[in-house]
Formats: C-alpha cells, structure tokens, sequence
C-alpha cells in the first residue's frame, strides 16, 4: 500500500456554527485533522501544509491515528507534518487508538515516547488525559483530549462509556471556557454532550468507507453497520459534535463516495 499521493486527494469541509458557548464577537476558526494514518498529500504533506495556511486558523487540532499502529515509518511522516504545522498556528494533539496500541505494546513502545517527545520538543501540546486552556481572541478556550483506554475500541460491540467514566479520565470542563473536547471514538457521543463540551471533534469511522450522504456511512473500524455517529455534525442542546471522514486510511485503502477531508470549523456566537 502506498502512503504517498503525488496530487491532494483531499476536500476541504467546512462547518460554520454558532455556539451559546461562544461569548466572543469575532470568529473562531479552527483546522481538524485526523486519521492520516501516515500519508502525504503531496511532497512532505505540502498539499496539506498549504491548504491549512491558505485557512490560515487560530488553532489546529489533531484528534489522532496520525500513525499506522504496527509502522514505525509513519510516526516520520506524522511527525514533519506536526513540526511544519507549528509554523502556522498553535497545535494541539490527543492520542486516538493507534498511538495507544503503540503505547501498550513493548517494542513499539519506546519508539512511539521518543516521537512524542520530539513532536513536544516542536511546540505541539500533546493531550493525553490533560487540558490546555488559552485565549482565542478576547475568549478563553479549553482544550481536553482523551486517552480513551484501548477497551473503548474492542471490537464488534465494545461497553458503552458513560459521562462518569470520561470524567474520570479528563477532569471536568472547564467554567467560564468555551471547551472542546478530542475524543478519537464517536461511539459515545452521549457521554461527550453530558460531560459538558461546547464542540466535540472525532474521527476513527473513516466517513464509513462507503457513505451515503452527510451523515451515513455503511461501516465502522468496529465491524458495526451504519453507526449512528458516522460522520458529519451532530447538536444537541447548544453544544456540537463534528464527526471528520479522515485524511487517511489503513491495511484496506477503500473509500466509495467518501472523500478523504481537512475540517475547517468556524464558530460563531449566537449573537451574531
């Protein structure tokens, strides 16, 4: 399988939402990326790079599997891009299962601590089970990212993940923060609206390999069937949660209708 698109394969899909959560009059613009799984749009990811400056966003968030689990070789890949991508706005990255397979299991284990240190080395702010807490404009902005334990992604039918158990792992929002959360998993989308999250942002379903419209795709990486959370945005009572297809795929590189996508949130407050 080749990890190397000599042309973008890419789309560029952009949310615009307006928040309670969101106190601030000016825009909030942020760049989600996930599930690259080691490729390159491009020489060295440029394709990517420059369609992330052309946006130009306040921050840009890296909800996870930027790696192949079981290739080194892409944690190289992963890597350069984090490190070009600081040139351009403050990054701020959580695992999502990839990394933590590499995490648990020994002889990868010490490769994937010296990439994060290298990537933390950079200025990338790694979130694993921590918040970082900003100012986005005039707004104070919390950033949690969650480690979700590898039993979260068994396989058909893992236990579902209550409000309780995520607070356990990342601590509470934070008040008077506009919070976003990166959580890899978009299975437990209950428990992400019920710990309090503003914006949720998720990958791991790859759009569903075969997709049938915003929010429907016909599988998951957990061997279920038309998942309910798939892909697209998803509200609930003032908050969001926005479900990217990816950028990448692994071991069968099959999309149908599904197009690999940069996610380009702005928000916007209510008042506007």
């Amino acid at each position: 399988m080749s990890l190397n698109d000599t042309k973008p394969s890419f789309r560029v899909m952009e949310y615009r939402i307006a928040l309670e959560g969101w106190k601030e009059r000016a825009e909030g613009v942020f760049c989600f990326l996930t599930d690259l799984h080691g490729r390159c749009h491009g020489a060295n990811n440029e394709a990517l790079l420059g369609a992330i400056r052309e946006i130009s966003p306040d921050l840009i968030l890296c909800g996870g599997d930027m790696n192949v689990k079981y290739l080194l070789s892409t944690l190289k890949t992963a890597y350069h891009l984090l490190a070009d991508l600081t040139d351009v706005s403050p990054v701020i990255m959580a695992p999502g299962n990839h990394e933590s397979f590499m995490e648990s299991i020994k002889k990868f284990r010490m490769p994937y601590r010296s990439y994060l240190e290298r990537v933390e080395e950079q200025g990338v702010h790694v979130l694993r089970n921590s918040q970082l807490s900003l100012k986005v404009h005039d707004q104070n902005v919390t950033v949690t990212g969650a480690e979700l334990p590898l039993r979260f992604y068994g396989k058909p039918f893992p236990r579902m993940m209550t409000e309780r158990e995520l607070e356990a792992l990342t601590g509470l929002p934070a008040p008077g923060s506009f919070n976003i959360l990166l959580s890899h998993n978009p299975r437990y989308a209950d428990a992400y609206f019920e710990w309090g999250a503003d914006l949720t942002l998720c990958g791991h379903t790859h759009g569903g390999v075969v997709r049938f419209g915003r929010h429907t795709g016909a599988f998951s990486p957990q061997d279920l069937f038309f998942p309910k959370y798939c892909c697209g945005d998803f509200y609930r009572e003032g908050s969001a949660m926005i479900v990217s297809a990816g950028l990448g795929e692994h071991t069968i590189p099959v999309r149908v209708h599904d197009p690999r996508e940069l996610v380009v949130v702005r928000v916007n407050s209510r008042r506007v």
